[in-house]
């Protein structure tokens, strides 16, 4: 997505509400803003080991799930720690996708604190990238001003042996097609919704959310009965494609990034080439 203006991101781990989420993340910078919109890194680990040393209170509230909820895809909130001993994962974000406690409330200025003193600042030139464990570092961005745009891969790594899949955002990566997208989804939840409903008068929090949790949000940021919210969504994925459709019948047009057929050669011959490199016993990830 192509940005123009956007407020500085605070550090969090992408698909945070997901029971685990995606272990590598991929950001590619494609369009340089004109200023600011540097990235920033934070070693999450480094986080914890410090709160461990200095203040075994604060520790013991980010690795406990009493204290902190998380918003999974349906909209309800899921007990999670911070911190997760068991597993290793590190978790966080600070919008309306986490629920915290009073006593974390009232530690989060140490934990912001120590966030900004351990934090690493990236400023990335077009066709750079950084490589991160979404499950140890929590990432942010500075605020920017002129058009920025970035292509970003969530994945899972994959034991030997496995199938590799290699999923795409669409939007960005394999074709262009925003105006399209806007256009057809803000008419459709308009006509279900029975009043106007624009991205200029819909503020809602578009960062780290999925097409289902970004709906309903909208609807109800509109004022929708929660009764009303499951009827609506269902409404929604049965008449959107009638509404692309309608888009691209008024001159809205889904554009084939010029890089997209390299980018697919590039995986067919990986794919081609792992082929003729395995042998028994070795089970290299297949693409």
């Amino acid at each position: 997505m192509t940005l123009t203006w956007c407020a500085e991101l605070f550090f969090h781990t992408d698909r945070s509400g997901w029971d685990v989420p995606p272990q590598l993340l991929i950001t590619t910078l494609r369009v340089k803003s004109d200023t600011g919109g540097e990235a920033v890194l934070l070693d999450g680990l480094e986080v914890v080991e410090a709160i461990k040393a200095q203040d075994i209170r604060l520790y013991d509230l980010i690795t406990n799930s009493k204290y902190s909820s998380f918003r999974a895809d349906d909209g309800s909130f899921v007990p999670r720690p911070i911190f997760d001993e068991k597993t290793g994962i590190l978790r966080f974000r600070f919008d309306d996708g986490i629920q915290l406690s009073a006593s974390l409330v009232d530690a989060f200025p140490k934990l912001r604190r120590l966030f900004y003193e351990y934090a690493r600042p990236i400023s990335l030139e077009p066709g750079q990238c950084y490589v991160v464990d979404n499950h140890r570092f929590l990432h942010g961005r500075t605020s920017f001003t002129g058009a920025r745009e970035l292509l970003r891969v969530l994945a899972y790594p994959h034991p030997p042996g496995a199938i590799k899949p290699i999923f795409f955002d669409v939007d960005g990566t394999l074709c262009r097609s925003e105006a399209l997208s806007i256009d057809a989804y803000y008419r459709c939840v308009s006509d279900i919704v029975g009043k106007p409903i624009t991205h200029e008068n819909t503020k809602v929090n578009l960062h780290g959310q999925t097409d289902l949790s970004l709906l309903q949000d909208i609807l109800r940021y509109h004022g929708l009965d929660e009764a009303a919210i499951e009827p609506a969504i269902r409404s929604f994925f049965n008449l959107h494609p009638q509404y692309l459709e309608a888009s691209l019948a008024k001159g809205y047009r889904s554009e084939r990034c010029p890089e997209a057929d390299t980018l697919l050669d590039w995986l067919a011959a990986q794919k081609q080439q792992q082929q003729v490199d395995q042998s028994p016993g070795r089970g290299g990830p297949v693409i």
